[in-house]
């Protein structure tokens, strides 16, 4: 089990990095944004799943819904995993086009950070 959350990391890691390529693409273009929106969908998807990981097995907190990606994150918040709570502003699939490249350009370089500063 401790493989599979290793894992999970290192694919958070991989896809915030190709995210954050999304910073010198040019939104304007379709494809981009399109791929963009969808690797955001995805990074947002393992970005909450390493949350739980990090709660439940570095600081074994046990008091939430687990399959709850929206408990997860105000639990991570509550616990100083992320430092704001810019990832309860918008939920994942919830974009229009405009919307997506404004929202996903100001968060991705600052999402990194957050988890990494405690060293997971």
């Amino acid at each position: 089990m401790e493989n599979r959350s290793i894992d999970r990391y290192r694919t958070f890691c991989r896809s915030l990095q190709n995210l954050e390529k999304s910073l010198h693409a040019d939104m304007k273009a379709d494809f981009v944004l399109e791929g963009t929106v969808l690797n955001y969908n995805l990074t947002f998807d393992i970005a909450w799943k390493v949350m739980k990981d990090i709660l439940i097995k570095e600081l074994g907190i046990l008091d939430f819904a687990v399959g709850s990606p929206r408990e997860t994150l105000q639990q991570a918040f509550t616990n100083g995993i992320v430092h704001d709570d810019e990832w309860m502003q918008k939920p994942r699939g919830c974009f229009g086009n405009s919307e997506a490249s404004a929202f996903i350009l100001s968060s991705a370089p600052s999402s990194a950070p957050c988890i990494s500063d405690r060293g997971w």
